[in-house]
């Protein structure tokens, strides 16, 4: 038996989502932003927005895991926020924002993103992105 414990002694709850060309290709949208589903907004909460240029992003451990290569992988400061706070008469529409990065240029439509917040230091969000089935693992 390992002294490593349980998966969720690292991780808490976790949200998942499959990317669409929107939330992912520059073609489609140069926003850098994932859409909130209602899984991101259970997790991450809707009361506030969590803006990394104002100091109150998320860290972030963002990875692009594969079966073929080696896992791409950035520290960076996402932000949580409702993209219509300022109109009152549009229901809110929250979206995860990242920057760019070498996960985020290899994930494509059809890719498994999900978040979860580590249990370690703080709080600190882990978005994997897994490849969909262009892999051998989908066999």
């Amino acid at each position: 038996m390992s002294d490593y414990g349980r998966i969720g002694d690292y991780i808490g709850p976790v949200a998942a989502k499959k990317l669409s060309a929107v939330d992912i290709d520059a073609n489609s949208s140069n926003q850098h932003e994932f859409g909130g589903n209602d899984a991101l907004r259970r997790l991450l909460g809707t009361g506030e927005d969590r803006r990394a240029s104002q100091g109150h992003g998320i860290p972030t451990a963002l990875m692009y895991l594969s079966d073929d290569d080696a896992p791409a992988v950035a520290d960076l400061e996402t932000t949580w926020y409702d993209a219509r706070r300022n109109n009152p008469n549009r229901s809110a529409e929250w979206r995860l924002y990242y920057k760019d990065c070498e996960p985020i240029r290899m994930a494509r439509p059809g890719d498994l993103m999900c978040f979860g917040m580590l249990r370690d230091k703080g709080v600190r969000g882990l978005l994997p992105i897994l490849l969909d089935g262009r892999g051998p693992h989908a066999r």
